[in-house]
Order: C-alpha cells, then structure tokens, then sequence
C-alpha cells in the first residue's frame, strides 16, 4: 500500500520568490510590448508587421501559442487522472499535430499572404475566393469559438496561484489581464510575437525542468511505476479498459478514442487561427529556416511538454487521490503540487512563471484574432472607408473587452478538467479552418459553398456533441471523427455540387506556383 505525502500547504517560502518571479515575468512582457509600439505607423503594420520576423522567433511564438494552459497544466490533470493511458491526449501526440502545421501550412500560408495582401486568417479566406461574405462569416466563427477557449487560459493560472500562494487568484488574474492589454493594445503583432517568443522558452524550459525534478524525486521510471501500480495496475496501462468508451474516457479506454486523439492534433494544429497566424508576418521561409522552426518546436513543443505529461504520473504516485478532493481545482493541481515538493521554492517559482507564460501567450494569440477579425474581417469589410485612427481606438478597447470575459468567467465559473473542455472546442475550430483555408490553398476546385457547409456543420456538430459528451452518450474520440471526418465530407461534397471558382481568381492564386 502507497504512503501518500501530503498536500503542500504553501507558505512564504513559496510565494514571495514566485511573486517576485511573477512581477518580473510581466515587467519583461510590458517593456517588449510598448517598444514594439515603433515598428508600426499603420493599422496593416500593427495587424502582421512588416514580414521579416525570422524562424527563431516565429517557432517560438508558435510553440507558445500552441501550447497554452491546456497543455502545461492540464496535461498533467489528464495523466493523474488517467494514468499511462492519459499520454495520447496528455502530450504523445503534440509533434504529430504541430509539425505537420509547418510542413503544409506555414509555407503556403506566408507566400499567399504576400501574393494576395491578406493580414488576418479569414481575410485570407475572403481573398481566396475573392468573397467578403465568406471573410465576415469566418470572423464571426472565430469570435464564437475563441470567446469560450479563451476562459481556459487564465483557469490555468488561477490554478496555478491557489496551488503556490494559498491566495485568491483575482489580484494576479486581473494583473495579467491588464499586462496582456497593454502589450497587445500598443505592441500590435510584432510586440505579440517578440513577446510570445520569450513565453516560448520560458514554457519548454519550466516544463523540462520540473518533469525531471519529479521523475527523480519519485524514484525515476522504475519507482514512478511501481508507485503508480501500488495505486492499481490499471494506471500503467497504455489503454485504460476498466474506463467506459463513452464520454470523455473513450480517449484513454480504446484504440478508437486514441485514433480519434490524433485526428483532433492534427487538425488542431494545422487549422487553429491563432497558431497558423504565426506565419504572416515571419520573412519568407526557405529550407535553412524550416529547419530552425522545427528545431524550435522540437525544444519547445517536443520533450519538454512529453516531460510535461510525466509531471502529472510523478504527482500521482507522490500524492494519490488526493487532488480530486480539492474543488474547484481538482487533478489540474497536479503540477504545482509536485513541483513544490520536489523542487522547493526555486523549482515552483520557475514552474509558475512557465505556466503563466503558456497561458497568457495563448491568450494574447487569441485575444488579437479576435480583435482583428471584428475590425478587419467585419468593420472595414463591411466599410473599407473607415481611417486607421477610428480601428486602433476600436481596437484597443476591444482588446479590454476580450480579456475581461475570460477573467470574469475564471473566477466564477471555471471549467472541470481543463484539457477536455479544450479537446471538444478545439477540433470544432480546427476542423472548420483545416478544410476551408488549409485544403483550399492546395485544392483549387473549393468553393464557397464547400467553405461555408464546413463551417455552418462543424457549428452544429461542436454543439450536439457537447451535449452527448456530457450525457455519456457517445465517446470523446469518436466525436473527434466525426466532426472533423463530417467537415471534410461537407467541404468536399458542397465544393463539388457547386459551380467552380471564378477563372480569374484561380489564375491571380495558382498561376504563378
């Protein structure tokens, strides 16, 4: 039988270096923002820049936009909560998600938009079926989408600073919401990426660290396992067959789920907006800077977040059940727990700022998609006229907006397990942006009909299934099938029935690869 050590209670050890390292962490992002403020002199300057941020910045930014709470605290709620089984979800398959985004879409996507002149991901939709209702269309979706996604973010971080400091979130969350308002508002695009970019290390190297603190700390490989059997041998299955195959556990508990797993990555990292939009401001991308990209995907997004996953197996075996008990927080308590026990004050104040550098940046990734697609994609759509002075107003005060919603429904109403909640709004939004913009800068017999059937479907489909999710009436993984297999099908089979793209579009997009 285990002998659990018990829940750190944190003390002034552990939050006064992590508060010191906190306000250090947002000093660093407040300065790189407001100096970004004199690369821009137009509102299309503060959209996407000036296209030449090279690949080491852009992986970076990339791998932090891509990461986010979900991955660096909520992968290693799934695997305490799950065990071996939890890996797939967890981090296993983070590579087969983002690598794939660099081979098909960044270099599409950045040559496009220099031939073309599109600043935001639905823009390049309007552009490339030279239709501005498609472009309105895909902006409204995102807003949808982005606006639940978002609350994930800062959960994490709230988590993150009951776990550390014993004390109530509001002050450090309402901190980083001013902090991200600030260098997003004056930053613009470039001062997001800079800014994103050092989030990027500070992420690959908090994750890295503490997954080998705690390996060690619970004996390595051989003692985390037998400390995890000792709990029940069902948590060092690679497939969790005592789990049900419906609901949510169907992504630890059969092979369906886990292929269902997959498909989610893949589209995700491929389609997601605020991801794919790390290529249009980067300079053009040749052979030497996809290897750097990948290499620093590799160091970001690769090890460390598989290290990331092994946190939360160490957490169970040190802990056991415990962490269920402590509401609202439950197994996303995981992380900093173990790193308080294993690696002191030091290791913890690195753990929390890596955790609010994944948040945040993924935050601030959404947070500017969703502002440029109401002010490009909607109001200078709708009215080209409208003066760049009138969009920056605009635009800042719609950034408050938008990082104030997740803040409020943080604190009131934060969601369950964090990784799930991510996972089911995640392949509805990958999906969607997979089919309509990815495909579609390859296939050139897409249509808007094909573009707007994938979209008005996986709409519906994110929406019923969420319910039977819930309900446990279908599982998680095969959910994750059919949206995105059902996207394909409505993509492909509204392109087809629907009148072919007009000559001189296709002959302005493809004439000249």
């Amino acid at each position: 039988m285990n002998e659990f050590i018990q829940i750190p209670k944190p003390g002034p050890e552990y939050y006064l270096p992590v508060a010191i390292g906190v306000i250090l962490f947002f000093i660093i992002c407040i300065v790189i923002g407001l100096k970004a403020r004199k690369t821009w002199s137009s509102y299309e300057e503060y959209v996407v820049g000036h296209r030449n941020i090279g690949p080491v910045v852009t992986g970076l930014a990339l791998s932090a936009s891509w990461l986010s709470g979900w991955a660096y605290l909520g992968s290693m709620g799934v695997t305490y909560t799950a065990g071996w089984s939890g890996m797939y979800l967890a981090s296993m398959f983070s590579l087969f998600g983002i690598i794939p985004c660099l081979l098909i879409t960044a270099l599409k996507l950045r040559k496009y938009s220099v031939r073309l002149g599109y600043t935001t991901i639905p823009e390049a939709l309007g552009k490339r079926f030279g239709n501005k209702a498609v472009q309105i269309i895909a902006g409204i979706v995102i807003l949808y989408y982005y606006l639940g996604y978002s609350i994930g973010q800062l959960k994490a971080g709230a988590t993150c600073w009951y776990a550390v400091a014993g004390l109530s979130p509001v002050w450090c969350l309402l901190f980083s919401v001013v902090i991200t308002w600030l260098y997003l508002a004056y930053g613009g695009y470039t001062g997001n990426q800079w800014v994103m970019a050092v989030q990027g290390a500070l992420v690959g190297t908090g994750a890295l660290l503490v997954g080998l603190v705690a390996l060690y700390y619970v004996g390595g490989p051989a003692g985390l396992n037998t400390k995890l059997a000792a709990q029940g041998p069902n948590l060092v299955q690679l497939i969790r067959s005592d789990l049900p195959t419906v609901g949510p556990t169907q992504a630890f508990s059969s092979w369906v789920g886990i292929f269902g797993t997959l498909v989610l990555f893949v589209v995700m990292g491929s389609g997601f907006p605020h991801t794919t939009s790390r290529f249009l401001g980067s300079r053009e991308i040749n052979k030497k800077d996809m290897s750097i990209l990948i290499l620093m995907v590799w160091l970001v997004a690769g090890f460390p977040i598989f290290f990331d996953s092994i946190t939360g197996l160490s957490a169970r075996a040190v802990f056991g059940p415990a962490l269920f008990k402590v509401n609202p927080w439950k197994a996303d308590l995981a992380g900093p727990f173990i790193s308080m026990v294993s690696g002191g004050p030091i290791v913890s104040t690195i753990y929390v700022i890596g955790l609010f550098a994944a948040a945040l940046s993924t935050l601030a990734a959404m947070v500017f998609v969703m502002v440029t697609s109401v002010t490009v994609d909607i109001v200078k759509a709708v009215k080209p006229s409208v003066n760049d002075r009138t969009l920056h107003i605009l635009g800042r005060i719609l950034t408050a907006f938008f990082v104030f919603i997740p803040f409020v429904f943080t604190l009131f109403n934060p969601p369950p397990l964090l990784t799930l909640l991510m996972a089911q709004v995640g392949v509805a939004i990958g999906s969607t942006f997979f089919f309509s913009l990815i495909i579609s800068l390859y296939w050139k017999r897409a249509t808007v009909v094909g573009v707007i059937a994938c979209m008005i479907y996986c709409l519906a489909a994110s929406i019923v299934f969420s319910f039977l999710i819930a309900n446990k009436t279908i599982g998680m993984g095969t959910v994750f099938l059919i949206v995105s297999g059902g996207a394909g099908i409505v993509y492909f089979l509204g392109s087809l029935v629907s009148s072919p793209p007009k000559p001189e579009i296709l002959k302005l997009i493809f004439d000249k690869d």
